[in-house]
């Protein structure tokens, strides 16, 4: 039943109030009682485990259960899910998604941060490992329990989701698989608490509890927090619902049922002003609750005071006071807000507003001042005046001499407070922090210091720090300046070089000191022995300008030979890798080069060969391509023969390993057996071992040669298919073999006549001598020997026309034979003739016979 109230005056809606915190007084007066009950159950499961949990199971839910038998096999949780109707399927799977979709954005992530100083700070997000989620299912089931709990834990990455649910259907085990749970137990309760956070034989011991429960489930939730986390601690579901005349009956309806169904102590409250939606929203829940299926809940929590129906007249006036509190704390935040606006500057600082500050410039600057920072547009900060110490160890600066000096000093500066300065600073240093500002002075300190000591010399600097430390400010002001800054103090610690010459300068200025005091005293003492004071003084002066001249000249050399000897260490080096690089990359590109060349000359010769003797090379090409794949073929056979004949011997190697494997174990098993056949077993996987590494490096050696052979014999005969194809149309153009043979005979020509020509250019002729006894058939032995010479010069031309078949005009060269008779005669005068003004006779070695052309032996 619903119990309907009218609100008309405050006293009524007090009372109405004290009631139903009474109802909740009610709800919670056994408290104690349900602690206590909860106390003996966990106790219970921490000493006694699975037996505990079984026990309480077939005391409260009427189940037997074994150990075995609690977790809820997983093939059973998918058929659960394969036998769903297909619309609460298709239903469970969208609200999955979005689930999935609404808790993917919600994701925490690691971060850290690196402070000035290196060390690091940060949190790291990591998912727990196994998560225990509570779904309720004594009266009631829930899949939105289910989905709502394992979904946000399997985004989050928990590892394992273990689902505890008493008496779980179908459809809590449905949704479970689908969802993604690891493990469903069918233990419910406070036990399920228990072993959920303890742990037990079957149950393993979990992170963190989620889910919602009845009050015992609750009570046991909040007496294991501390050993396990839980989410929260969740109490009756209540709702209150404010409604006017526009508000939907059925679906005001809807949201009191939806509540009042989940437990008896559920409290729904509809406060409305209008008479009307309370009858239409009272016939709604009479006809939704027709088909609930917890109607009885609904019911039972109907016969107290739940659903209340209020029409409120005083609704209006406690909105309006709350409206007017609102309004007193909007002023209030407003005036709060203006006086933590107003920001004022301690003299130490400068005040940096930033933002749209309605001025010219990134910011405004203030010293000492206030100003007000509006919100949302404008922001702050502040930069601080107390003074930085920058340490300077400067050292190797080169001063006007090209003399290292070692300057190390101190240097005093702060943010100025002139407004243009300020400005900068506000610019440059706004968010840097003390040791960030530090170097990027310090950068400038030092380009300028080597500057000002590049244009002074040692003795200047040394004599005057005054105007040394005018010249630095006056060069260092206007540089710190540009980022806001001001010079107030440098120390100098102290002035020294490498070389020793400002010690050198103190040395003889002290020398000078003694023997000026020296010959004072001389002078004093006995005009006389002046001169030998002078004397000594000058003595004392060159030995100390000596040995200063020595010092420098040795530190000099020394640093020159460092330099020096590093420098060619580092360009012995460098040249070293670069020839190294260079001759890497020449060899490559001259192998490239090579290739490509070689590729190209062959494509050339190939082309020219191939038009040059077709049907010449047809037969040729046939036969060598026959040639080709026998040798293909026989060498295929012989590296596979080859291979064989290796895997045989491996083998036999092997079995040599096993035999003197077994030779030493039947020595040692006398001794000791079991280290004998340990032993054996190794030998044994090592001699396998052994033998399949030959056996597969010999295949892949096999492999390989055949791969090579087989790629070389078929690059091979495309070079023949093409020459014999170029053969082929070079014969075919010229109109038969000879014809194409004596063209390609006469392309070379010029080759063939220059080859001859070299055969013969490197003969030379020492001495020729020549002994003539008359000859016979009336020709001297001079003229045959001349004669049969002459017809060994040019055997070219007769391969020409004996070979070839090319004979050359007689206009381009004639052999002629010497005739009878006269010219006879004529031919062996002259050839003697020749022969005895080219040949050198030697009297004393002739036999008895006149040499030819004895008249001129001298020549």
């Amino acid at each position: 039943m619903l119990q309907r109230i009218n609100v008309t005056d405050d006293r009524k809606f007090q009372e109405l109030l004290r009631a139903y915190r009474t109802r909740g007084m009610i709800g919670r007066a056994g408290q104690d009682e349900r602690r206590a009950a909860v106390a003996e159950i966990l106790d219970a499961v921490r000493t006694r485990g699975d037996q505990a949990v079984a026990e309480y199971t077939h005391r409260f839910d009427g189940v037997d259960l074994t150990p075995d038998q609690f977790e809820i096999p997983r093939r059973e949780l998918e058929k659960a899910s394969r036998d769903l109707p297909r619309e609460t399927y298709d239903l469970i799977q969208r609200a999955h998604e979005r689930i999935r979709a609404f808790h993917s954005q919600g994701l925490r992530e690691s971060w850290d941060i690196q402070y000035e100083d290196g060390s690091f700070v940060g949190q790291r997000v990591i998912p727990l490992d196994r998560v225990g989620v509570y779904v309720p299912g004594g009266k009631a089931f829930y899949p939105s329990s289910v989905l709502m709990n394992i979904v946000p834990a399997k985004v989050a990455g928990v590892r394992e989701v273990v689902v505890a649910s008493p008496r779980a259907g179908d459809l809590t085990q449905a949704a479970a698989f689908l969802a993604g749970a690891d493990a469903l137990i069918r233990v419910g309760g406070v036990q399920a608490i228990a072993a959920m956070a303890f742990g037990t034989e079957t149950v393993c011991a979990v992170e963190k509890i989620i889910g919602p429960g009845n009050a015992y489930v609750t009570a046991a939730k909040k007496a294991v927090y501390g050993m396990v986390d839980v989410d929260m601690l969740a109490g009756p579901s209540e709702v209150l619902i404010v409604a006017d005349n526009t508000a939907n009956p059925a679906w005001v309806a809807a949201d009191i049922i939806a509540q009042a169904e989940h437990d008896p102590m559920s409290q729904a409250i509809l406060v409305t002003t209008d008479a009307g939606l309370i009858e239409t929203v009272v016939a709604e829940i009479d006809s939704q609750m027709g088909n609930l299926p917890r109607r009885e809940v609904a019911a039972v929590t109907s016969l107290l005071p739940n659903p209340l129906i209020i029409p409120v007249g005083l609704v209006i006036g406690v909105l309006v006071a709350i409206a007017a509190l609102l309004v007193a704390m909007l002023l209030l935040g407003l005036l709060i807000l203006f006086v933590r606006s107003y920001k004022r500057c301690p003299s130490n600082r400068v005040l940096v507003i930033y933002g749209r500050t309605g001025k010219p410039g990134a910011s405004l600057t203030i010293h000492g001042g206030a100003a007000f920072v509006w919100p949302l547009i404008q922001d702050y900060a502040y930069l601080s005046l107390e003074p930085i110490q920058i340490e300077v160890p400067l050292r190797g600066a080169l001063s006007a001499e090209n003399i290292r000096v070692n300057v190390p000093s101190v240097f005093t500066v702060a943010i100025d407070t002139r407004p243009e300065v300020m400005q900068n600073a506000a610019i440059r240093l706004l968010g840097l922090s003390v040791p960030e500002i530090r170097k990027q002075a310090e950068e400038m300190i030092f380009g300028q210091l080597r500057q000002v000591i590049a244009s002074m010399h040692i003795e200047e600097i040394n004599r005057d720090r005054d105007k040394f430390l005018e010249h630095v400010q006056h060069s260092l002001e206007p540089e710190l300046a540009k980022i806001g800054l001001q010079l107030i103090n440098v120390n100098i610690t102290d002035i020294t070089d490498e070389s020793g010459y400002i010690d050198a300068i103190g040395q003889k200025a002290a020398s000078l000191a003694i023997q000026q005091a020296r010959g004072d005293v001389a002078d004093n003492e006995k005009m006389g022995e002046t001169r030998v004071a002078s004397a000594e003084r000058d003595k004392s002066i060159q030995v100390a300008n000596a040995r200063k001249e020595q010092m420098i000249g040795t530190r000099e050399a020394e640093r020159e030979q460092a330099v020096r000897l590093a420098t060619l260490e580092k360009e012995k080096a460098i040249g070293e890798s670069t020839a190294a690089f260079e001759k890497d990359v020449q060899i490559k590109l001259a192998e490239q080069q090579m290739r490509i060349k070689v590729a190209e000359a062959d494509a050339s010769a190939i082309d020219g060969e191939n038009q040059a003797a077709a049907r010449v090379a047809a037969s040729q090409a046939d036969l060598l391509i026959k040639k080709s794949e026998a040798y293909e073929r026989s060498e295929a056979r012989k590296r596979q023969a080859e291979a064989a004949v290796q895997e045989i011997q491996n083998r036999a190697l092997a079995k040599a390993a096993l035999a003197e494997a077994e030779r030493v174990e039947a020595e040692q098993r006398a001794k000791l057996e079991a280290p004998a056949k340990a032993q054996k077993a190794r030998i044994l996987v090592e001699a396998e071992a052994a033998a399949e590494k030959r056996r597969i490096e010999a295949q892949a050696e096999a492999d390989a040669i055949y791969l090579k052979l087989e790629a070389e014999a078929r690059g091979q005969y495309e070079i023949l298919a093409k020459k014999g194809e170029g053969l082929k149309r070079i014969v075919e153009a010229c109109g038969g073999a000879n014809q194409a043979f004596q063209m390609l005979i006469l392309e070379h020509l010029d080759r063939l006549a220059e080859t001859s020509a070299q055969a013969i250019s490197n003969i030379k002729f020492d001495k020729v001598v020549v002994w003539e006894n008359g000859g016979q058939n009336g020709k001297t032995a001079t003229a045959d020997f001349l004669s049969g010479m002459s017809r060994t010069l040019p055997p070219m031309l007769q391969v020409l026309r004996d070979i070839a078949g090319v004979e050359l005009p007689p206009s381009l060269v004639k052999l002629t034979e010497p005739a009878d008779g006269a010219a006879a005669a004529d031919g062996a005068a002259r050839p003697a003739t020749s022969a005895a003004s080219a040949a050198t006779t030697s009297a004393s070695t002739a036999p008895s016979a006149a040499p030819v052309g004895a008249s001129s032996g001298g020549s």
